[in-house]
């Protein structure tokens, strides 16, 4: 359950979760609502829980893998001679290979305001 914005970035991670009990802070109708369907589902055991491995990559565990591939590939990238092309193909390659976005991502979306669904 989420009580955030919908089309902010909690909601759009909650959404790519498969998370779809959200309402608004500020309505509160929503949140009664909400609270009460969340527990029917919870009391008749049909209450949606993500896959584990879409919990996972919110773990310290995931996260350091993350990272450590990002710094190996990082590291991969800027292992030619030092010079001004070197830098900015060093740059592409991780460009191109999406682990900077990656990174970002999970960054974003990690930490103390990660959405821990029960």
């Amino acid at each position: 359950m989420g009580l955030t914005d919908p089309a902010g970035d909690t909601g759009r991670l909650l959404a790519e979760l498969d998370i779809d009990a959200v309402a608004r802070l500020d309505d509160v109708d929503a949140i009664k609502t909400l609270v009460l369907r969340c527990i029917q589902q919870a009391t008749a055991g049909t209450a949606h829980a993500p896959t584990r491995d879409s919990v996972m990559r919110f773990s310290r565990a995931g996260t350091t893998g993350l990272l450590a591939r990002f710094w190996t590939s990082w590291r991969w990238a800027n292992a030619a001679p030092a010079n001004s092309q070197s830098a900015a193909e060093g740059v592409h390659r991780l460009r191109s290979a999406g682990l900077w976005v990656k990174l970002q991502n999970s960054l974003a979306t990690s930490g103390p305001g990660s959405p821990c669904p029960a």
